[in-house]
């Protein structure tokens, strides 16, 4: 039975010397729970202004900073895009910081690869097991578009 344990120990050794992680613990990992709403305005020259307000929901496991945990957005009349690019980082005491970009993007399509407008940059430190609050403000482009995004971030127990 030694032999055995003392391999097995070998063996963990051994495969944290080759690079394979050991699952995250409590202590290394976060929940981050994000909801909010995104308001768009399509300003039409020729035709009635449009308004857009879609619900966003996101929920992810933050296991290492600066990870990448929300880059996608909406559309509005095929036009107007709002897209939020989000990183979430592991801090000390398992508070996290929440940070990105909210950008404005306006053309052909209503989609990612329209020409950037605006962009605002958000951060905020979220302490363990509590919530907190991003207002991008309202962002507008010379031709009348605008958008603006509030989130609220939980930062819990994975």
């Amino acid at each position: 039975m030694r032999k055995m344990t003392a391999m097995l120990a070998a063996l963990v050794a051994g495969a944290g010397m080759l690079g394979v992680a050991e699952p995250a613990s409590a202590e290394t990992s976060r929940r981050v729970i994000v909801s909010g709403t995104i308001h768009q305005l399509d300003d039409d020259i020729i035709g009635r202004n449009e308004t857009c307000d879609h619900l966003f929901f996101d929920n992810d496991i933050v296991t290492s900073s600066q990870q990448l945990i929300y880059n996608d957005g909406e559309g509005c009349e095929g036009e107007v895009f709002t897209q939020i690019i989000a990183y979430a980082d592991l801090m000390s005491g398992g508070a996290i910081r929440y940070h990105g970009q909210v950008i404005l993007r306006e053309g052909e399509c209503g989609c990612v690869s329209d020409q950037a407008r605006a962009s605002k940059e958000i951060n905020q430190i979220v302490l363990p097991d509590t919530n907190a609050r991003i207002d991008s403000g309202y962002m507008t482009w010379s031709g009348g578009d605008a958008t603006s995004v509030v989130l609220q971030i939980y930062n819990g127990n994975p």
